[in-house]
């Protein structure tokens, strides 16, 4: 991906970040990669910060699923170690650099193992300036979290001493003199000299001749005394470049320079902010490298052989027709890629068909588009059709979906394609169903070579459809009434609006978002209930067919779902709860 992309998001609570002159070290972040940059030192080791309500996430440009290095296989984990080791070897002369050595430091706190991520050999770092808030402000303790959590990949984590983050420069320690070779020449000392002639017995001083002790007594404790002053002010100097100062309002220079930094501080926090915007514009959407723009579609592309094409098109409001054949040839002539380009670049999401002239999908995924830059396309089309969007759900004041909203947005192609075969709907879904996640997930499509010329702003041939198995593990209402569904059926970001669908190939819900769960090294997939669809569906006047009943299939993997009678017209979708407000969107 060549847009950063969410990692995991940390829970502040019980941990506390570090400060350098008075910032949290993750303000500085920008600051940190500029300078490693200019050093030659590996700046993408350090995930990119963004600071919310309570929570930190953390971002970067690599491929791949996130795991946490504890959680590795013994062959990959020794591979991510080696090269986290080249990595720490590369920063280790910058711990004494007198300009980035006092943030670096600081920045090489790590709450635990945890927050070291692979992806795809790659090793980003997060939760990095972090530490246990019990000892946050004791120097000993966190040189200690730090070789505890890093030592382990650098010899020079690991001797760091309990000083390592309190001083500003931590040269190692000079080599202590070595005794003369056994073999040195002794010098003899010269003889002593005569003893004078006899003289008759001056009288004694006090002290019995030392009265020259006591100034040296004196002297010697006034240079202790004034060791020990010298001592406690370097420690307190010590103490202080880790916490917070105080500006006098009469210190003119301290003033200027206050407001210097929090002038740095806002821009950066505004950068962060307008990145956050562009990342919520497409949560779980592909955005690959390539042009701002899609060529038109070839005229006609060869269509691959089925061995079960369906017979007729079929247009808004007619119940699907009867599909003999596999789920999975179901779902090939049933789910669709959306391609799509914009400001932010090529991206690509799914959806299915609910008419053979219209395409259900998330709104997150056309929501940043160029109207005139949507295309649907699948194998079993043969081709890319340009689609209209209708309608789609939006979040406060006409912008993005926002969390716990709903997320969807209805496609309108020219004419019905004789390749597709809708879906019927069914809110009969319960915990342990056995259910299929179709669509186009960036991690496997990637390779091929339609995606490759999608990157270079050409319409190719469409990639192979992918589908995983899993199971519904529990159904969730949010405060909205938005139900959701996590289940096990594997996706990732490409996979956002596709069907979730039972072992009859009716649609229960629409993936929609993955929740990273770090503390256990978990990916939550979540699709919206199609209850939550229904009453949508019927704002905008669109008859689905809705199926209630429990799914029966006469044979493991293929639709034995109970059809209308022939004459019987399309049910209309029934509401099942309060319609969310026209401005909703969605989880992410």
């Amino acid at each position: 991906m060549a847009a950063p992309r969410l990692l995991l998001k940390t829970d502040l609570a019980g941990l506390q970040p570090l400060l350098l002159r008075g910032q949290p070290v993750q303000a500085l972040h920008q600051r940190l990669t500029d300078q490693l940059t200019a050093r030659g030192a590996p700046a993408a080791l350090f995930a990119e910060p963004i600071t919310g309500a309570g929570a930190i996430s953390w971002y970067g440009e690599a491929a791949g699923e996130p795991q946490p290095l504890p959680t590795l296989s013994s062959a990959r984990r020794a591979e991510a170690e080696a090269a986290l080791a080249r990595q720490l070897q590369a920063l280790e002369p910058l711990l004494d650099d007198a300009e980035i050595g006092p943030l670096l430091r600081r920045a090489l706190v790590l709450p635990n193992a945890d927050s070291i991520l692979v992806l795809d050999g790659q090793i980003i770092l997060t939760g990095w300036g972090l530490a246990p808030r019990e000892i946050a402000e004791d120097p000993a303790a966190l040189a200690a979290q730090l070789r505890r959590v890093l030592g382990p990949y650098s010899q020079r984590l690991a001797s760091a001493p309990d000083g390592f983050l309190s001083g500003t420069a931590m040269a190692a320690p000079a080599p202590a003199p070595t005794a003369a070779p056994p073999t040195a020449a002794v010098r003899t000392p010269p003889p002593p000299p005569p003893p004078p002639p006899a003289m008759a017995p001056a009288p004694r001083a006090p002290f019995g001749g030392a009265a020259w002790l006591l100034p040296l007594l004196a002297l010697v404790a006034l240079i202790f005394l004034a060791l020990g002053f010298w001592l406690a002010w370097a420690q307190m100097q010590s103490d202080l470049a880790g916490q917070q100062q105080t500006v006098s309002i009469v210190d003119d220079a301290a003033t200027r320079n206050a407001i210097r930094l929090q002038r740095e501080t806002n821009e950066a926090l505004e950068r962060d902010l307008e990145r956050m915007r562009r990342l919520a514009a497409t949560p779980n959407v592909c955005t690959p490298e390539g042009p701002l723009g899609l060529n038109p579609p070839p005229e006609r592309q060869p269509v691959r052989p089925e061995a079960v094409p369906p017979a007729i098109p079929q247009r808004q409001g007619e119940a699907p027709r009867p599909f003999s054949g596999s789920l999975a040839q179901l779902l090939e002539h049933a789910t669709v890629m959306i391609a799509s380009a914009g400001p932010s670049g090529i991206g690509h999401g799914s959806g299915f068909f609910i008419a053979g002239d219209l395409v259900l999908t998330n709104a997150h995924v056309v929501q940043q588009a160029d109207p005139n830059q949507i295309f649907v396309m699948s194998r079993a089309m043969g081709r890319a059709v340009k689609a209209q969007l209708v309608s789609m759900t939006r979040g406060a004041g006409g912008g993005p979906v926002e969390p716990g909203m709903l997320d969807v947005a209805l496609l309108r192609l020219p004419e019905a394609v004789s390749g597709a075969q809708p879906l019927a709907l069914t809110p009969t879904a319960d915990k342990l169903l056995d259910v299929v996640a179709a669509g186009y997930p960036a991690s496997v499509v990637q390779v091929e070579q339609g995606m490759q010329e999608l990157q270079q702003g050409r319409l190719g041939t469409p990639p192979e459809l992918v589908l995983t198995r899993g199971s519904i593990s529990t159904i969730q209402r949010l405060e909205n009434g938005l139900v959701v569904m996590p289940h096990s059926a594997d996706i990732s970001p490409g996979n956002s609006g596709g069907p979730l669908v039972d072992t009859c190939g009716r649609v229960v819900g629409i993936n929609t978002f993955v929740s990273f769960a770090t503390q256990v090294a978990d990916r939550v997939k979540y699709a919206q209930k199609t209850e939550s669809l229904l009453p949508w569906l019927q704002q905008q006047n669109i008859p689905v067919t809705v199926q209630t009943e429990a799914c029966q299939p006469v044979v493991p993997g293929l639709p034995a779902t109970p059809q209308p009678p022939a004459n019987a017209p399309a049910t209309p979708a029934a509401p099942a709860t309060p319609a969310p407000p026209a401005g909703a969107g969605a989880p992410r």
